[in-house]
């Protein structure tokens, strides 16, 4: 079974970078990254769409937090 991890970002590119890093040195390698962009309005978009092997969801609006992790979550479904 793979494991799906939801990472949820808005206006955070910076801090969604680090915890990619963080991702990629685990031990445990049978996940994907689904990663999604809760409306933001900062230079997250351009960032975050260049990282390879991470599936990326770009929302227009912010949902919320349980509304933009939902929507990770049904993609991942």
């Amino acid at each position: 079974m793979r494991i799906a991890i939801v990472l949820l970002n808005y206006n955070g590119y910076k801090d969604t970078l680090k915890c990619l890093a963080a991702l990629s040195k685990q031990t445990f390698t049978n996940f994907q990254i689904v990663l999604i962009d809760n409306g933001s309005n900062d230079f997250s978009i351009i960032e975050l769409s260049r990282i390879k092997d991470v599936i990326f969801l770009r929302e227009q609006t912010n949902h919320g937090f349980a509304g933009g992790v939902n929507i990770g979550i049904k993609y991942s479904m």
